[in-house]
């Protein structure tokens, strides 16, 4: 899916936060993002940073039966290693047992519409 990589943009801010701060940025704001509405691609709508969490919303040229789903990206980390990186998960995936996935998942793009590794 190409609108995945509209989330690399906010992965930077999210993992610097993480390394230096052991914290998340609490929106686009504290990221150094224009607002949501402002962060759009082709099929993207919006991308919003909640607690770490990347939520985009599709839309524009997008497929219609995923128009205003939303796709979220977690971070998975260990806590007691900020040198680890962080791995995303990518909407109902899981992380793997020995990291702790942070934030909500607000994904609601049917699982038929979702990339594998997003499943």
């Amino acid at each position: 899916m190409a609108a995945i990589t509209l989330a690399d943009i906010a992965k930077e801010p999210i993992n610097a936060s993480w390394k230096t701060l052991k914290s998340f940025p609490a929106d686009n704001t504290e990221a150094g993002l224009p607002n949501s509405e402002k962060v759009v691609s082709n099929f993207v709508s919006a991308l919003e940073i909640k607690n770490g969490v990347i939520n985009m919303t599709f839309g524009n040229k997008v497929n219609p039966k995923i128009n205003g789903k939303v796709l979220s990206f977690r971070p998975a980390v260990i806590e007691e290693s900020q040198a680890v990186p962080i791995a995303w998960v990518c909407g109902n995936a899981k992380a793997l047992n020995q990291m702790t996935v942070k934030g909500e998942n607000k994904t609601t793009v049917p699982v038929d519409y979702l990339p594998r590794l997003c499943q």
